[in-house]
Parts: C-alpha cells; structure tokens; sequence
C-alpha cells in the first residue's frame, strides 16, 4: 500500500470518527432534550387535568346554585302572589268590618 493511500484512508477514518463524535453528541443533546420535553409535557397534562377536575366541579357548582336560584326566583313569585292575595283578603275584611259599623 502507497503512503498517499494510507494517508487517504488515516484522513477517512479521521473524518469518520469527527463525525461519530459530532452525531454521537447531537444525539445525546437531543436525548436531554426530549426527556426536558417529556417531563414539561407531563407536568402541563397534570395541570391541564387539574384545571378541568376544577372546572368541572365549578360547573357542578354552578349548576346547583342556578337551580337554587331558579327555586328561589319561583318560591318568591309564589310568594308575592299569596302576599297579594292576603292584602285583598285584608282589604275586604277591613271593608266588612267598617260596614258593620
């Protein structure tokens, strides 16, 4: 074997191991990366999950204070009326009794 071919093929397998070397640790980068990735990802899922437990639980609140709310509104109608209703009752026999007078 010539010396220009050796020097050739020593210049290969140099080239050839900066580049292992180059790939090997862009790969390693890209492994901390991922897990760093995977970790963010899964502490945002928790929250996410988190935010829509409360969010369903605010939901179920709402609903029954609105169903609450609705009663009320209807307990008060019905009350009004029967308030009206006694005040003529009031009224009539406030009249009855001064015309027995």
């Amino acid at each position: 074997m010539s010396r220009a071919v050796r020097a050739c093929l020593w210049a290969a397998i140099a080239a050839a191991l900066v580049l292992m070397y180059a790939t090997g640790s862009g790969i390693l980068r890209d492994r901390e990366r991922l897990a760093e990735m995977t970790k963010s990802l899964q502490e945002s899922r928790a929250r996410w999950e988190d935010t829509a437990a409360r969010k369903e639980e605010l939901q179920e609140e709402l609903k029954a204070l609105t169903e609450e709310l609705r009663e009320a509104k209807l307990t008060l109608e019905e009350s009004t009326t029967r308030a009206e209703e006694l005040k003529q009752d009031i009224e009539e026999l406030k009249n009855q009794a001064a015309g027995r007078e």
